[in-house]
């Protein structure tokens, strides 16, 4: 995590500038669980140091090390230098993941002949669930009817409701909303009309109205 709330307390990607705490930390957990125990990365917290770092992990006991290859003060400004990730599977007995940018079956493909053993898909997957049955069919991801977006708004928002009640659903959707319609560019009346509705009934009837839909 490069958030800086997190990073200033030591935790999240700031553990990048302490190799030896890191791995002590898959150590203990490794003896802990009975699970495989695995770890994501960035680049680094300052300067690029995911291959000896990587490293440390594995040896540690890590299972599998997952990168985002950016640096922890990028966020996600720039394009992930998966150079970086290249580097990393050739070096690691552990498999790698790769994480960043993966958007189309073109960019997993890459990764997988760079020698990752699987991609992660985040940011792509945002408002857009459908972007993993593409990416396996092999199919560039492409915009849904508004109709077929909001049915999964919808359910969405349902599963919400059940795993953190009304109210923090209502909270949470107003992050979504952009996400989901970020596609057919809506205008800012609507933008601001999402922010603030209160819960998703109201933001439904919002987004039908936008789009005439009946």
């Amino acid at each position: 995590c490069p958030v800086r709330k997190v990073v200033k307390t030591g935790a999240g990607a700031a553990l990048m500038g302490d190799g030896k705490l890191a791995a002590r930390i898959v150590a203990a957990m490794t003896a802990a669980v009975p699970v495989p125990v695995t770890a994501k990365i960035r680049s680094g917290l300052g300067e690029v140091n995911a291959v000896p770092f990587g490293r440390k992990l594995a040896a540690a006991g890590a299972a599998a090390v997952c990168i985002h290859p950016r640096l922890a003060g990028q966020g996600l400004k720039g394009r992930a230098d998966h150079g970086i990730t290249r580097k990393l599977a050739e070096e690691l007995d552990v498999p790698v993941i790769g994480s960043g940018d993966i958007d189309s079956p073109a960019a997993a493909a890459a990764l997988l002949e760079a020698g990752c053993a699987m991609v992660m898909v985040g940011q792509a997957a945002l408002g857009n669930p459908w972007i993993f049955a593409d990416l396996l069919a092999g199919r560039e991801p492409g915009r849904r009817p508004i109709s077929e977006v909001l049915a999964e708004m919808s359910r969405f928002n349902a599963d919400l409701v059940e795993e953190v009640g009304p109210d923090s659903a209502a909270r949470a959707m107003r992050k979504f909303y952009g996400w989901y319609l970020k596609p057919f560019k809506p205008d800012p009346q609507l933008r601001d009309g999402l922010r603030r509705a209160a819960g998703f009934e109201e933001a439904e009837a919002l987004i039908r109205e936008a789009f005439s839909l009946d």
